[in-house]
């Protein structure tokens, strides 16, 4: 048998290549086998292994090629799988390539058990900040999967409910160090995460101080929809009443959303995946997919537009009964079908959700995340 494989690893390198010759000889090996035992991952001694300190090393040494256009110090696989904004490319292909001229900002999330770090960055594309954010995959010390986004326009994400701007200063609830016994365990992320999109799970309560961002921002919805569609009350902060709902309102008249997600009507995926713990810093990362609408943004001007799920869809009376007799007049954007690339990133310790951001992508209705397919790897914990 070992005779018979090597004569065909020798033929099929002659034929196919090396890559070629693996497939066609793996194939053979498990046709000659009834059970094919799976290969076990490097320890944390082996020399291909990658700690924590070296998946930050590899992260900052893509986003510094990034910026410096120097493909050849990025340290791809032989064969690597990578995506911008769910079409996939090689890094020098993409549009980012071409247009981030710094990186402001970096916050890690790193797993060192998937040998994943999950990025939330603020780049400088011609003199405005925009969001970079996604997933690295390293296996011996190389990127074996890219999956990247950038957030520059409302029409890009949906729910940037503050037009314009730079990217919001991550709160010291998402920065400061937190002490271990404070620290929830790899299990306990692991549900918290699952819980977005699966109702079958709940998630902790949030901190009285904790508010939702979404794209690198904090949310700032208008306070009609926010009394219309929102909670009685703001936890923890003090409410000024109105139309019977109680909230707070920033500067600016917009009102902050409170950290939460445990919310019946929240979209399901069961493809999702929780797959990014970060142990030393209490946070995990669940990635899915949500079918949704575009619709016009009433409550503003309908010139502007809104992706709201389709398991939210119950809401939308709610937001077209906002309109006035004015706007009722004006072009609108006729609802459009869409597809969310979303991740849930949370930050839980003390027993509570201490920092919650979204990030979304939309993209064709109906497109599916190549990375996302139900053949994918499973939830590793």
């Amino acid at each position: 048998m070992i005779a018979s494989h090597t004569g065909i690893a020798r033929l099929a390198r002659r034929h196919y290549g090396y890559l070629g010759a693996a497939i066609l000889v793996g194939s053979a090996i498990l046709a000659g086998s009834a059970v094919a035992a799976p290969a076990a991952p490097p320890s944390a001694n082996t020399p291909s292994a990658c700690d924590r300190a070296c998946l930050k090393a590899i992260t900052n040494t893509f986003l510094d090629a990034l910026v410096h256009k120097r493909e050849s110090e990025v340290p791809l696989s032989q064969v690597y799988q990578a995506t911008e904004n769910g079409v996939a490319s090689s890094p020098s292909s993409m549009t980012i390539w071409r247009t981030v001229d710094a990186v402001r900002s970096r916050f890690l999330i790193v797993d060192p058990v998937s040998s994943q770090v999950y990025a939330i960055t603020t780049v400088d594309e011609g003199g405005k900040e925009n969001v970079l954010f996604g997933r690295l995959k390293v296996v011996n010390r190389q990127l074996s999967e890219i999956e990247l986004y950038t957030n520059r326009t409302r029409g890009q994400d949906g729910v940037t409910y503050t037009q314009g701007g730079s990217p919001t200063p991550l709160p010291v609830e998402w920065t400061q160090t937190v002490a271990k016994n404070r620290l929830p365990q790899r299990e306990e992320l692991f549900t918290v995460g699952r819980s977005k999109f699966d109702s079958a799970f709940s998630p902790p309560p949030g901190s009285p101080d904790c508010v939702l961002m979404e794209q690198g921002k904090f949310v700032a919805e208008h306070p009609k929809v926010w009394a219309a569609i929102g909670p009685a009350v703001v936890p923890g902060k003090p409410a000024p009443q109105k139309a019977g709902k109680a909230y707070v309102r920033n500067p600016d008249g917009t009102v902050p959303i409170p950290c939460g997600g445990g919310s019946p009507k929240r979209p399901q995926d069961p493809n999702a995946r929780v797959d990014i713990i970060d142990e030393e810093q209490g946070i995990v990362v669940t990635r899915g997919t949500i079918q949704a609408h575009v619709l016009p943004y009433h409550v503003t001007t309908p010139t502007e537009s809104v992706e709201v799920p389709d398991s939210l869809t119950d809401d939308a009376p709610a937001l077209e009964s906002l309109k006035d007799a004015g706007e009722k007049a004006r072009p609108s954007l006729r609802p459009t079908p869409v597809t969310s690339f979303s991740s849930a990133v949370y930050r839980i310790y003390d027993g509570k959700i201490q920092g919650m951001m979204l990030m979304f992508y939309l993209v064709p209705s109906g497109s599916q995340n190549p990375f996302m397919t139900p053949n994918a790897p499973a939830n590793p914990r």
